[in-house]
């Protein structure tokens, strides 16, 4: 560090893996000596740093992998998404588009019409150990109307867990919730007293099936 230590802000690093590619971590708002980029057990063969402006100085790059873990992000095509309202055409089922893109002029991102209860859930088509909750946050405008936001995941009609809760981070674009591998068939995202907008969720667990461990009779 005896230089210009902030020209990596801008940086942003990708995982490639052929015509696939996805970005660890978020775009580097701040510098420091070393800095982490976490790409979450992506399968690639490249490494990319890019640096929009500027030049690029690198001192040494670390790559750490190994083997993937054993849930995986559930595939959207069987889901259904619904919410407590909708503003103009920014249905639910944006939130599950795979389109990450956090700006609401690239028609990505949901928009409840209230500002009491709000709510957006998605039905996951079947039993999952949900082990994760990935939310993608609205960056263009807007982005402390997550703050407090609550997840939770159910079976049904039934409350299995409350997952935890986004503390919101200024120009933090994306929010990780762990599920503990809670077995659960819907995620729900709830809001009190502000609109609710996702640009993206991804779920991420196994598929499981829901168990009991006893039966109740009652004879009439």
């Amino acid at each position: 560090m005896d230089c210009c230590g902030d020209r990596l802000i801008g940086a942003q690093v990708f995982a490639l893996s052929g015509q696939a590619e996805k970005q660890c971590g978020e775009t580097l708002t701040y510098n420091r000596d070393q800095i982490e980029f976490d790409c979450d057990y992506v399968i690639a063969d490249q490494i990319r740093v890019d640096l929009p402006d500027g030049m690029l100085t690198l001192c040494e790059v670390e790559v750490y992998g190994g083997e993937m873990p054993k849930y995986h992000r559930i595939d959207s095509d069987d889901m259904w998404a619904s919410q407590s309202s909708t503003y103009s055409n920014e249905l639910a089922g944006r939130a599950i588009d795979g389109n990450t893109a956090n700006r609401r002029s690239q028609n990505s991102c949901t928009h409840t019409e209230g500002s009491g209860y709000q709510w957006w859930e998605v039905d996951l088509g079947a039993y999952y150990k949900v082990h994760k909750v990935v939310i993608y946050n609205r960056m263009d405008c807007c982005e402390d109307r997550l703050d407090g936001a609550q997840v939770e995941a159910s079976y049904g009609n039934n409350l299995v867990k409350l997952c935890g809760q986004i503390d919101y981070e200024s120009r933090k674009g994306t929010y990780t919730i762990k599920c503990g591998d809670t077995i659960a068939d819907r995620i729900r995202i709830i809001q009190h007293g502000q609109f609710l907008t996702l640009c993206e969720v991804e779920v991420y667990g196994e598929k499981g099936k829901l168990e009991f461990n006893h039966l109740i009779i009652i004879h009439a």
